[in-house]
């Protein structure tokens, strides 16, 4: 195996554990939020938040298995 193939396997490892660390982040962000106010303000904004941690979560997952992807075609 390649030096390349395997600097682009730690990458795409990274990339993962980023994207894991963005969901359980967005998800306490919303449960702390819910716990300490009743402003709907602040619940909207947690949410907003939330949201736009899960979108880069998604994006990091797409260029992880792209990366993968990429990696299983140079195998092959």
């Amino acid at each position: 195996m390649s030096v390349a193939k395997i600097i682009m396997i730690i990458i795409a490892m990274i990339l993962f554990g980023i994207a894991a660390i963005l969901t359980h982040t967005s998800f306490e962000l919303l449960k702390t939020t819910l716990k300490t106010t009743d402003s709907l303000i602040d619940i909207g904004l947690a949410a907003v938040a939330g949201a736009f941690n899960l979108i880069a979560a998604i994006i990091f997952v797409i260029i992880a298995v792209a990366l993968i992807c990429i990696i299983l075609e140079l195998h092959m």
